[in-house]
């Protein structure tokens, strides 16, 4: 430490000497621009005066004491010089100071002659016949000028760095071996001897507060981790993605869910955004918040899953790096259930307004007919009949709505009472033994008894559009098979039929609100479409599950198991 501290403190000396220098060269160098510039201008400004006495450059130039003078037309062609023959010159319209030139103004410009290859000092103005009078004065650079200076320079610096070696050294002497004391004393945890008396106030005062400093320090690096800790263990666990971007683009922090969500097997810390996730939607978005301090919300698909990505800008202080640009922050929430939501509602209202248009119109053209005594007396009987089927196939559909709604808001999945499955289907078949009968088809049962904990009304309704559908799907002398077999933690319901079966590719999608599989053949049986749909929805609400099987022109077998008593 003692040696370290010395050639420290001759280095300190030494670049203050040699930035010393420096600048002052600098500033002669500046200074001797400056006059240079001031003194080219004032010639120019004589020289002015003079050309409209004599126009001549040669002559111009004895008067300015033998600096160059160039008489330029307002196009730039070279007309006279007091060097070149101005054939031989190029057009000067390019030049800094001849560009600008003006009357009754100094333009001034500095550069190397493309002529003579020297450092000059221009100074150009505009007469009244619109010619340009140029001055170039030979003032040798402003790096001529700091070397002029160099041999001055560089003896201050020798000077100085001798007297710096003798100053280290008493310095050393007299400050360093009481800090190397503390130094040790406090590497070796003796913070009761920091308090002994020292030679030097300043360092005396800090060993009397060192160690209250340590204390805090330590309780604030304890507190600190464990804040750091807990903020990891949340970003780490929490569902949403989250990444914090730099200003160029670099992850600076990527919890797990955000690597899940873009398939990042390894760490993607300080990879680049662009070739981490590569999707321009996000990358764009990065872009505005970084550079336009804007901030962007949009859904996106990824791996099947809708996203509301939020993208917005962060200050750099809270992205750890030294520039004063803006980060950025990517937030990615799983909306895939809440957009599936929403596009089954809309379906659901777009389908229920289409079911319920369909009878209204029935109602209201034979109210027409009727109204306007368009059909003979004994055909109003037909007529009324059939508003009246359309107004209760109106009745039908709105029950089964409200039925599917109270199910999917969960009203209607309150326990209430234990329920022999048995007993309900007997009292389903009895209902609709005679729509069987009309229909040539023949119900059969086996069931055991089984208790399950339920509302009636939830397993009537069950039951009910199971066999239901069994009866109105079948073939003309066709059989409906209903079982109900109790096993040890189940109670198992299968509805079978030999009707006309359901396509493979209609199997998946029967349990969708207001899918038929055959329209017409729906429509003209009387159903509402939502049928399947409330099984399944009371079924799921049971905690229970629901099979399909069905064959072509050979007949659909259902089975609903459910948890029992």
């Amino acid at each position: 430490m003692r040696k370290a501290i010395y050639l420290r403190f001759i280095i300190i000396i030494i670049i203050t000497a040699l930035i010393g220098g420096l600048v002052s060269a600098i500033f002669f160098a500046t200074e001797n621009e400056k006059k240079a510039e001031e003194y080219v201008a004032r010639i120019c400004n004589i020289v002015s005066y003079q050309y409209y006495i004599n126009s001549d450059a040669k002559y111009l130039a004895e008067v300015t004491g033998g600096e160059r003078v160039t008489i330029i037309a307002a196009d730039g062609t070279v007309l006279d010089d007091s060097i070149s023959d101005p054939k031989t010159m190029e057009n000067h319209l390019a030049r800094e100071e001849v560009k600008y030139a003006k009357e009754g103004e100094i333009t001034t410009a500095k550069r190397a002659s493309q002529t003579l290859g020297e450092p000059y000092m221009y100074a150009a103005t505009m007469t009244a016949d619109g010619n340009i009078i140029r001055i170039s004065h030979s003032y040798g650079g402003f790096l001529r000028s700091i070397a002029y200076l160099m041999p001055v320079i560089l003896i201050s610096f020798i000077l100085v760095a001798i007297l710096a070696i003798f100053l280290a050294g008493a310095f050393t002497k007299n400050i360093i071996s009481p800090l190397e004391n503390f130094a040790d004393t406090l590497a070796l945890g003796k913070y009761d001897e920091l308090e002994q008396k020292n030679a030097y106030y300043e360092i005396e005062k800090i060993i009397s507060k060192i160690k209250d400093l340590l204390k805090r320090l330590s309780d604030s690096q304890n507190e600190i981790g464990a804040q750091h800790e807990k903020i990891n263990f949340i970003l780490s666990n929490m569902d949403e993605g989250f990444i914090l971007l730099d200003d160029e683009k670099n992850i600076r922090l990527c919890n797990n869910s955000a690597q899940r969500i873009f398939g990042l097997k390894t760490d993607p810390n300080m990879q680049n955004i662009v070739t981490a996730v590569r999707n321009a939607k996000i990358i764009n978005a990065v872009d505005m918040a970084i550079a336009e301090n804007s901030s962007t919300v949009f859904d996106l698909q990824l791996n099947n899953t809708d996203y509301s990505v939020h993208v917005s800008p962060v200050s750099s202080e809270y992205v750890g790096t030294e520039t004063d640009k803006n980060g950025a922050t990517i937030l990615l929430l799983d909306v895939g259930a809440e957009r599936k939501s929403q596009r089954q509602r809309s379906e659901f209202f777009a389908n229920a307004s289409h079911e319920l248009k369909t009878p209204i119109t029935s109602i209201m053209g034979f109210s027409e007919i009727l109204s306007n005594n368009l059909v003979e007396q004994n055909e109003q009987k037909q007529i009324h009949e059939r508003m009246y089927t359309e107004s209760k196939r109106i009745g039908n559909l709105i029950d089964d709505i409200l039925t599917i709604s109270l199910l999917e808001s969960g009203v209607a999945a309150t326990v209430d009472e234990s329920i022999d499955v048995k007993k309900v289907v007997t009292e389903v078949v009895n209902s609709l033994t005679p729509r069987a009968k009309a229909l040539g088809v023949t119900i059969n049962t086996e069931c055991d008894t089984s208790y399950i904990s339920a509302n009636y009304r939830q397993i009537y309704e069950l039951v009910s559009n199971l066999a239901e559908n069994a009866i109105k799907y079948n073939k003309p002398n066709g059989q409906v098979n209903i079982s109900v077999k109790n096993t040890a933690d189940r109670a198992v319901i299968t509805v079978s039929d030999t009707g006309i079966g359901i396509q493979p590719a209609a199997q998946g999608r029967i349990f969708e609100r207001f899918y038929r599989v055959d329209t017409g053949r729906s429509k003209s049986v009387g159903g509402t479409g939502l049928g399947l749909a409330i099984v399944k929805h009371i079924v799921v609400s049971l905690g229970g599950e629901i099979n399909l099987k069905s064959q072509i022109a050979e007949g659909t077998n259902i089975t609903v198991s459910l948890p029992n008593n």
